[in-house]
């Protein structure tokens, strides 16, 4: 971490993100808190002010810019940087506009905040192009919510992310949902195959409209060390307690101002009636909403079942051939490859 000069900290990150969102509301909708404080802990322990950060698959771009308004040095790489973030569209979110609770930018894009905020933004995919960064010179590579929807050679992209990392130092935030959780197991006991990966209608139709597969590859925690460790990489696992759901289009500060004098914050009212309009109109809800306060619950008690992020610390290149023969042998074997 040579040149750092002071730790990064989720609660420093808190606060950039909501000054971040103070000048970009329209990215709200795409937040989550929770998860980039958990990258930013991680990180914490390898990264600092004037390190160097590869954001892999950033769009829109939120965590990409934070760190970069902390002194971090980051380069955002993603698919298609230029694809416009959305407006709002729907008729709540027009109201919220005109009552000056949530606005829009038009023209907004990974590439315009990367110009607007000092990111180094490039356009590639990691799947397929290398990355045009020098051999063993990143201080970190973030991977956060992406391998599962590479589909292509994902080994290719982790081998360029080994590539670029600085041997012994150089580290690897990976963090994706976790295929064996409680949720996904009861999805699959019960037939409800498209609630654990996308029906590939859907997958792909979401390549071809909006530039990236839906989730296309989970992968059990076993897995994920493996490929990791083959890859020369010695990964730790941390199961996190993520909100998924954690992504509000309303500040619950001051800058969203109280509903009407009351003194109820509007996130408040604005997420609460939609859900109880929902529970009243049919009573399968209350079932629904039963079963996932009760997976909620299994997922404090039980880490495993809880959302999957690796600390991947590189150790050596990613010859795999080379570095781990018999290993390697042995996995192609077992699962009936040919050499």
């Amino acid at each position: 971490m040579a040149g750092s000069t002071a730790k990064l900290s989720s609660e420093r990150f808190s606060a950039v993100h909501e000054s971040f969102l103070e000048d970009y509301p329209v990215l709200r909708r795409f937040t989550a808190l929770t998860r980039f404080k958990t990258t930013v802990d991680l990180l914490s322990g390898s990264c600092g002010e004037g390190s160097r950060v590869v954001d892999l698959g950033a769009w829109p771009g939120i965590l990409a810019c934070c760190l970069a308004r902390m002194a971090v040095e980051v380069v955002a790489v993603d698919k298609h940087p230029s694809r416009p973030i959305p407006v709002a569209t729907s008729s709540r979110e027009m109201l919220l506009k005109r009552e000056g609770i949530c606005g829009t930018q038009d023209g907004l894009s990974l590439e315009v905040l990367g110009r607007r905020e000092r990111v180094t933004v490039v356009g590639l995919d990691i799947e397929r192009e290398p990355l045009p960064l020098e051999t063993a010179s990143m201080d970190a590579v973030l991977l956060t919510e992406v391998i599962e929807h590479l589909w292509h050679d994902p080994l290719f992209a982790l081998a360029e992310t080994n590539r670029v990392l600085k041997t012994g130092s150089g580290v690897l935030i990976l963090s994706t949902p976790n295929f064996l959780s409680l949720r996904n197991r009861l999805n699959f006991a019960f037939g409800n195959i498209h609630c654990v990966i996308e029906h590939p209608f859907v997958s792909f139709l979401k390549a071809k409209r909006l530039g990236h597969l839906g989730h296309c590859r989970l992968y059990a925690p076993s897995e994920l060390r493996s490929l990791l460790h083959l890859l020369g990489f010695s990964p730790e696992i941390v199961f996190r307690r993520h909100d998924y759901l954690d992504h509000p289009e309303l500040p619950a500060s001051k800058s969203a101002s109280d509903h009407a004098g009351t003194g109820t914050p509007v996130r408040s009212l604005a997420l609460r009636r939609p859900i109880l309009r929902k529970l009243l109109r049919s009573p399968r809800s209350y079932w629904a909403a039963a079963c996932a306060t009760s997976l909620k619950v299994m997922e404090r008690l039980v880490p495993r079942f809880r959302p999957q992020v690796f600390v991947a610390r590189k150790t050596t290149s990613a010859d795999f051939d080379r570095n781990y023969p018999s290993e390697t042998r042995q996995l192609v074997l077992e699962n009936d490859l040919s050499l």
